[in-house]
């Protein structure tokens, strides 16, 4: 393995161009509590120079160079590899925007089977149908009570039961995936986020047998937030299902892998001139609603300015990051208010005196950050009439 520079390696760079890269999201840890691991025998860099040792984890090794085998002769970022100290933290955003997929490595412990996972959510389909129609009757037929809506539909909801019972296992594995270290950490919401397709593997399993598309397990999550939205709806089936606590569980947890409906904002905010401020609305509603946290408080606001493409200097006191972002963000605001061309207007509503040293998560900071406000008269730039005022708040 060779590490590469693209911007100064013509050759690279074309190949880069036309065939994609990869990049490898995981969590530190504790990894500087070990020994550095020593890469130099397996990779050298353009100059045939040995590269450092990294800091990794004993137990993700062996998983790095499985997944760097499978994908042999194919361009990677790997942050312990590729970045350095003084790596602009804006182009981050840039770096997992514009990858092919970002591959994961998850802290959970059971392994996994990928056709069981497919089995699981082609069973929910199915099911869905039959809560899809009971929720159609009760509200086309109001003569129907519940109990005669859930006689019609008694097999397809009946299956819920019977899914729950024979993958009780899958489900337990979403479950701890949506449940993980790497889910709560603030510097992973952009590598979840931003890449186009998403991968998810355990970190601890030095084989790719078990890699699966996040998208399934989105799947997986939204069917069951769909059928116990219904149930909660109809007081019969809501009794029938209250022993199901893994289906339910993970019915409620949908939230929190809403990947699909939350990625719609930070995809290329910038790259259409129009319309920008409902997009990045979109962006501040994720941000505010995460509970996400990090070690450092000043990540807050560095683990974030990759997908607002903002410009903050590295600096050390939290307060200070935290006048710069603001600045950085009203001009942002106030450009794209101007561009907008009277559809919607964005303002900061905190100010200096919020503490970035004291805040408790993702959504403790960006909750309530900014408004955006809809206006009357699209084609009067001197009378502005708000009508819809929105705060960004967390529930």
């Amino acid at each position: 393995m060779q590490l590469v520079r693209p911007c100064i390696h013509t050759g690279h760079q074309q190949r880069v161009l036309q065939e994609g890269y990869y990049v490898l999201s995981h969590l530190w840890g504790n990894a500087k509590d070990y020994p550095y691991w020593q890469v130099h025998d397996f990779i050298s860099d353009k100059e045939q120079y040995k590269v450092d040792p990294i800091p990794m984890r004993p137990e993700k090794r062996d998983t790095l160079v499985a997944l760097l085998k499978k994908y042999a002769n194919s361009y990677w970022w790997i942050d312990v590899l590729c970045a350095r100290v003084d790596t602009p933290l804006m182009i981050m955003g840039s770096i997992y925007r514009y990858c092919k997929a970002c591959v994961a490595l998850i802290d959970i412990s059971e392994s996994f089977s990928v056709h069981r996972l497919e089995a699981l959510s082609g069973a929910l389909s199915k099911a869905t149908g039959g809560y899809y129609y009971a929720n159609r009757l009760l509200h086309r037929r109001p003569n129907m009570t519940s109990q005669q809506v859930e006689h019609v539909v008694f097999k397809d909801i009946l299956s819920v039961h019977g899914i729950e019972a024979s993958f009780g296992k899958e489900l337990n594995v979403v479950i701890q995936v949506i449940q993980s270290q790497w889910f709560t950490r603030v510097w992973t919401a952009q590598e979840f986020l931003l890449p186009s397709q998403f991968i998810i593997m355990p970190e601890h399993r030095a084989t790719c047998r078990y890699r699966v598309d996040f998208a399934l397990v989105e799947r997986i999550t939204e069917r069951l937030n769909t059928i116990y939205r219904i149930v909660d709806r109809i007081p019969t089936l809501e009794k029938s299902t209250q022993h199901l606590t893994l289906t339910r569980r993970l019915g409620h947890l949908y939230v929190l892998c809403d990947r699909s409906h939350q990625r719609e904002g930070v995809q290329d905010i910038y790259n259409d001139r129009w319309r920008v401020l409902p997009r990045l609305r979109k962006v501040f509603e994720a941000l505010a609603s995460s509970s996400r946290v990090c070690a450092v408080p000043v990540d807050y606001v560095y683990g974030v300015i990759g997908m607002l493409e903002l410009d903050i200097p590295r600096l050390d006191h939290p307060q200070d990051v935290w006048k710069a972002f603001l600045q950085e963000l009203r001009t942002l605001l106030a450009r794209l208010t101007e561009q907008d061309q009277g559809c919607m207007w964005a303002k900061v509503i905190k100010d200096e005196t919020f503490d970035l040293a004291n805040a408790k998560n993702l959504g403790h900071v960006y909750s309530g950050l900014v408004r955006f406000s809809r206006r009357r008269n699209r084609k009067s730039k001197n009378k502005v009439v708000v009508t819809h005022p929105v705060l960004v708040n967390s529930n």
